[in-house]
């Protein structure tokens, strides 16, 4: 009678080594989508902004002077507040940005 074998060494090494390397992927991943979140410089008028549909969160994509800016990319979440018409300020080097609506009431988002 054969022996009921739960576990095979070989198996588990190829699963440990293939886990290890898909969360080193994912960590590269997270850290290069926050450098790229530092390096966003905008100072303007939003052109037009697109929240995705299935996002609960209030993610947007803003495009600012013709150019996209995703604010996901950092955890930026205005709860569905930027709309057309509004200023968006965000300095390089910084997580920080204002939102500035056409009243002058002024929104601040820290980013992760």
């Amino acid at each position: 009678m054969k022996e009921f074998v739960i576990y095979r060494i070989d198996l588990l090494k190829r699963t440990a080594i293939f886990g290890g390397i898909g969360i080193i992927i994912l960590m590269v991943l997270s850290i290069r989508g926050h450098y790229i979140a530092l390096n966003y410089q905008f100072n303007g008028v939003v052109d037009s902004v697109i929240y995705d549909k299935n996002d609960i969160k209030g993610f947007a994509d803003v495009i600012i002077n013709r150019k996209t800016y995703h604010l996901n990319n950092a955890g930026w979440s205005f709860d569905y507040k930027i709309k057309k018409g509004d200023s968006l300020i965000k300095e390089r080097k910084s997580m920080i940005i204002k939102l500035i609506k056409p009243n002058g009431e002024t929104l601040i988002g820290n980013g992760n």
